[in-house]
């Protein structure tokens, strides 16, 4: 499976280009992530999670129609990969699948992962590790391809592209000052 461990690491900032301006979500932990996910509710990753700003043309793009409400699905999918540092669908199946199994979400609880304090990517990378700790390898391979598997209906230009992620996520860091 492509996982980009960096995105476990912190909560990072995250900038997202939407309607020809640059946005951002700021730092935020799984838990801000979580319910936009299960729910498969991408507006509430963008624009609900970018950071507010009074001056944001955003809202006025969105009301007459310049930006999409596809673009923002979008958007939020791209970010969704960065903060979790694999495919948006993988993220959202582990997310799902840690707060649908008991033995999971207990298991993340007694492992100390607080999603309240630690990145989207360090909580699905955390629940993919218990889900395969004790896995064989025909085990492993059968989670990786139910984890993996292209949601019916998505087009091949929404594909995630680990190569694009991972340069999406180093452009990010690098405008931070960290080096990556």
């Amino acid at each position: 499976m492509e996982i980009n461990g960096l995105a476990a690491l912190r909560c990072w900032p995250i900038t997202i280009n939407l309607g020809g301006d640059t946005y951002r979500i700021g730092p935020r932990p799984a838990i801000d992530w979580i319910m936009p996910l299960i729910d498969e509710d991408w507006m509430r990753v963008v624009p609900g999670l970018l950071d507010r700003d009074a001056g944001s043309p955003l809202p006025a793009l969105l009301l007459s129609g310049t930006v999409q409400g596809a673009e923002c699905v979008r958007a939020a999918r791209d970010a969704t990969e960065i903060a979790a540092g694999m495919s948006w669908w993988t993220a959202v199946r582990l997310v799902l699948s840690s707060t649908q199994y008991a033995d999971l979400s207990g298991q993340l609880v007694i492992d100390g992962v607080d999603a309240t304090r630690v990145s989207l990517g360090a909580f699905t990378q955390a629940t993919y590790r218990i889900m395969t700790r004790d896995a064989d390898k025909k085990q492993r391979a059968k989670i990786d391809r139910s984890l993996e598997a292209r949601p019916a209906g998505l087009r091949s230009e929404e594909m995630y592209d680990p190569k694009r992620a991972s340069d999406l996520f180093a452009q990010m860091a690098r405008s931070r000052g960290i080096s990556v």
